[in-house]
């Protein structure tokens, strides 16, 4: 039994935190209200539109607020200005550029080589960029491509037979497509769903790096000969690219699969099978496209088209220029702080109590291999009013206790 002086101990720390967080999200709006300023929008209250991320900016726009930031307002790192998406991605590239300025203090390299970018951020080779800016010669084909369009603009009456709108910002497609056309290119846009008004006779559909789902890809063309589908990070399973085939056999699919993993993706399922005195067991939590980005804007190296390369292939470039540099490495090895005995005692009481309310387990994350397995998020790492934020501070209300013994373990170790 906790004392009375335990209890008023602990609810002091309590509203201190509460404290502590408040002060960050008023913060947080203070600086989305800035960034709302500078990005030329005028509004009385804070913005959380503002610079989001291209999944959080197509999800504003659908609710009708349209003071959404500019592509120069969210570039990837080594693009000029710092992407200002959500606060957890800010922060991932902010460690990005940190890690690569401390580098360059090191070893004395030139400044970071711009990259070349579609009007999300993304990093493309300058034969795509040229390619988006040229203009069809061929009357039969139409090029829509880098426009940052949200809505397509009125078609030519004659004969279509290719439509290229890759690299916009559009979400659907009119009800009525031009019955003539063959190949239609919606890569890099917003699309949740496979436009219903896909013409019959469509034999190519080009659909990499929107925000497709599994409920998003139903009904295709009858005569569609070959969809791409890479690079949706919703659609990643392999069973579920089997059912499409088995829908759709005489249609060729493809899709990036990352479940289950496949060989030499990564070293190690988790950080705690790698050997943390490896430079590629500190590269591996990095995506695919922050190594790729790395390997151009750091080293100078060639650009490596995602499409013909695997994650292996960029790991394997990446840790060559690395090691091209000299020098050796080197390994900082700590012991750690022991923690208070009556805070493990009060966590595991909590946290078997947590335990024993499920009967056959609780895995929210299925590569960890525990049978009870529970995320906690801190609302503050997405941006305010999201649906995101809303059900990070359900779920942290709901497991308060948890929560609550959680904090005080790391704030016993680490009073910032």
């Amino acid at each position: 039994m906790e004392s009375r002086t335990q209890r008023k101990r602990a609810e002091r720390k309590r509203i201190k935190r509460l404290e502590i967080e408040n002060r960050a999200l008023q913060l947080q709006a203070e600086q989305l209200k800035l960034e709302a300023a500078q990005g030329g929008c005028d509004h009385d209250e804070p913005s959380s539109v503002a610079g989001l991320g291209k999944a959080a900016r197509a999800r504003a726009v659908r609710k009708g607020e349209e003071c959404v930031g500019t592509k120069e307002m969210h570039r990837a790192a080594g693009a000029g200005p710092l992407q200002a998406a959500s606060a957890s991605s800010s922060i991932t590239i902010r460690i990005e550029e940190a890690e690569s300025k401390a580098r360059w203090a090191g070893i004395g390299k030139s400044a970071r080589m711009e990259l070349v970018t579609d009007c999300h951020g993304a990093m493309i080779s300058q034969e795509e960029k040229d390619r988006q800016e040229s203009c069809p010669r061929d009357p039969l084909q139409v090029s829509f491509a880098g426009r940052s369009l949200r809505a397509l603009p009125t078609l030519p009456s004659n004969p279509l037979h290719t439509l290229t709108l890759t690299s916009n910002e559009l979400s659907d497609l009119p009800p009525s497509l031009p019955a003539t056309l063959l190949h239609l290119d919606i890569s890099r846009n917003w699309f949740r769903k496979i436009p219903d008004s896909l013409p019959a006779n469509l034999v190519t559909l080009l659909a990499t790096h929107n925000l497709l789902r599994n409920s998003g890809v139903t009904t295709l063309p009858t005569r569609l000969k070959s969809i791409d589908l890479r690079f949706n990070q919703n659609l990643n399973k392999r069973t579920y690219l089997e059912g499409l085939k088995a829908k759709h056999p005489n249609t060729s699919i493809l899709l990036t699969v990352t479940h289950p993993p496949p060989p030499d993706l990564y070293v190690g399922e988790s950080a705690a099978e790698r050997d943390p005195s490896l430079l590629r067991s500190q590269l591996e939590p990095w995506p695919t496209s922050a190594l790729r980005r790395r390997i151009v804007s750091d080293f100078h190296g060639p650009f490596l088209c995602e499409s013909t390369t695997t994650r292996a292939d960029v790991m394997k470039k990446l840790l060559e220029l690395y090691e091209s540099e000299g020098g050796e490495r080197r390994v900082l090895k700590s012991s750690g702080v022991e923690l208070d005995s009556e805070f493990l005692r009060r966590a595991r009481v909590i946290m078997e109590e947590w335990s024993n309310s499920f009967d056959n387990g609780n895995e929210e994350r299925t590569s960890v291999n525990a049978q009870h397995y529970m995320i906690l998020t801190s609302p503050r790492l997405y941006e305010l009013g999201s649906r995101k934020a809303a059900r990070a501070t359900a779920k942290v209300n709901k497991y308060r206790k948890i929560w609550d013994v959680g904090m005080d373990l790391l704030g016993s170790v680490d009073g910032a």
